[in-house]
């Protein structure tokens, strides 16, 4: 079996841009980063700051006049990648050869993961503010729970 990374290029993981289509998507991204607060102040980043963010990023793989991004690369990717490609969210990669039926190994993949939590009515805080002298009374166990699953796909 392959490794995980051998096999990020066959995943809907992907953009691909002319390098036309490169300067837009720097363009857009510079704008919708300069328009973003960030933190408890609502802080704007600089025009040196997200000039340095934007130019940080470069092609995972370039050939000829095609550049090639993974949708981590960018936070902005994801919007775009939903956009551009909204039933897989991406594309797969320009590395990846054709995808021929007979052959398994050049099916593109798809990564299907999990995530679960549980929430109880009982659970609450160790510390409390106690009022007058008066200190609130608390179950004895954290109730009962509410278990919750959820699959995700790439």
């Amino acid at each position: 079996m392959k490794a995980w990374r051998d096999t990020q290029i066959y995943e809907y993981a992907w953009l691909q841009f002319t390098p036309e289509e490169d300067q837009k998507w720097r363009t857009a991204a510079r704008h919708h980063l300069a328009q973003k607060q960030f933190g408890r102040d609502k802080k704007r980043l600089s025009e040196e700051e997200v000039n340095e963010i934007i130019d940080s990023i470069k092609p995972t793989y370039q050939e000829d006049n095609v550049l090639e991004y993974h949708v981590d690369d960018c936070d902005y990717f994801q919007e775009l990648a939903l956009s551009m490609y909204p039933v897989m969210g991406g594309n797969t990669s320009i590395r990846k050869p054709p995808t021929d039926f007979t052959k398994r190994e050049t099916w593109p993949i798809i990564t299907i993961g999990e995530d679960e939590a549980v929430f109880k009515s009982g659970c609450f805080r160790k510390s409390v503010w106690i009022v007058d002298g008066t200190r609130p009374l608390f179950p004895k166990s954290e109730g009962q729970g509410l278990h919750v699953a959820a699959f995700h796909s790439r």
